[in-house]
């Protein structure tokens, strides 16, 4: 059974150390994530872990030929949001947003939350929020992969529950660089994948990539 430590336990925002694309090493567990064979079966239940659309602002609509993305079209001079399908409490879970940056308006948020607490990365200011408050708000990634670094336009989401860690991965080149944990002290906690957007147009897919269990076995829905 997974120890998921003290209820107490302080959330923090982390750091990470380095220069230069080749100190943006995988994780050993994501790495065995990225690497598991996934069964035909997988990519038949990928709709299981796409937006709810019965978990989202008013202004947030679907198209039926698109699953896995959510829309918004509608300004309001607020932001929307929308929630995932599934809520992950144990072990190690990665999930790609494809959010064009030309889409994305002045605060696109990617988070993980539940109904009271959330924790995301603001993906113009590069900067984190804990519950959309400056008050814990930290650069990320510490150390830039690149000069002048940009959010691509599809990027990994990592929740290491095993760790209790938030973490967002890039491709760079054809190499996958992990930008470090950008919050830690989450365990113990069931979180959903969310975004934030007060952009308009905006379309936000998403596509889970897997997940290993408590004992590194894969997750169910491989």
């Amino acid at each position: 059974m997974l120890n998921i430590g003290d209820e107490n336990e302080d959330v923090g925002v982390a750091a990470i150390v380095g220069e230069g694309v080749e100190e943006f090493r995988l994780p050993e567990r994501l790495e065995m994530l990225l690497e598991s064979e996934k069964s035909p079966t997988f990519f038949q239940q990928l709709e299981k872990y796409a937006w709810n659309p019965r978990d989202c602002s008013r202004n947030i609509y679907f198209k039926e030929e698109f699953p896995l993305t959510c829309f918004r079209s509608k300004s309001t001079g607020a932001a929307d949001a929308v929630r995932g399908r599934v809520g992950f409490s144990q072990g190690i879970h990665m999930w790609a947003i494809h959010w064009p940056a030309q889409l994305r308006g002045l605060h696109p948020m990617s988070i993980v939350g539940s109904d009271d607490q959330s924790w995301g990365w603001n993906l113009s200011t590069l900067r984190l929020r804990h519950d959309c408050s400056s008050i814990e708000s930290a650069d990320y990634p510490a150390a830039m992969p690149y000069d002048d670094f940009e959010v691509p336009d599809t990027f990994g989401v990592v929740l290491d529950m095993y760790k209790g860690t938030l973490g967002f991965l890039i491709l760079v080149g054809n190499k996958r660089c992990y930008l470090g944990d950008a919050f830690t002290g989450l365990r113990g906690k069931v979180l959903f994948p969310i975004i934030s957007t007060s952009s308009v147009p905006c379309q936000v897919t998403i596509t889970y990539n897997g997940g290993l269990d408590n004992g590194g076995k894969l997750n169910p829905a491989h």
